[in-house]
């Protein structure tokens, strides 16, 4: 079960109830965003929703994130029965990632993270100055 605050944890019990959860989380946002969001039927597809952008269809892969190293992290890939790392590349156009720890929603590009597990997103400021190929949290936030 993901650690966050704000009652989250109270009622997150299982993987399943935990999706369930963010997913209902990203929806919410992008519908105050003013999105037209649509919810797939049958739960088969790849993706958990999809934003009408005015006829353009975007496909978006909802994800629980944690907090980990003054970064927001979540993970990019699916598990497999037989414990493979299974890609989203080409199946989601974005990354709706709720991280409970921070209570904000983020709209990450997939083309950005394909090549990962793991996404991290930068929320503390860092201790050195090497900034090349962070990926702030501030810039992919939902507001």
């Amino acid at each position: 079960p993901v650690q966050g605050s704000g009652g989250y944890d109270s009622f997150v019990k299982d993987t399943s109830t935990v999706g369930n959860a963010t997913e209902g989380i990203v929806l919410a946002a992008l519908m105050r965003q003013g999105k037209s969001v649509l919810v797939p039927s049958g739960g088969g597809a790849r993706y958990d929703l999809v934003v009408d952008e005015g006829g353009t269809f975007v496909r978006v892969q909802c994800k629980t994130g944690g907090l980990a190293n003054g970064c927001g992290v979540f993970n990019t890939c699916s598990v497999s029965k037989s414990r493979q790392n299974v890609s989203y590349a080409g199946q989601v156009d974005l990354f709706g990632v709720y991280c409970p720890p921070l209570d904000t929603v983020y709209l990450v590009p997939a083309t950005l993270v394909e090549a990962k597990a793991r996404c991290y997103l930068r929320v503390e400021a860092l201790t050195y100055n090497r900034v090349k190929d962070v990926l702030w949290a501030s810039d992919f936030e939902v507001k």
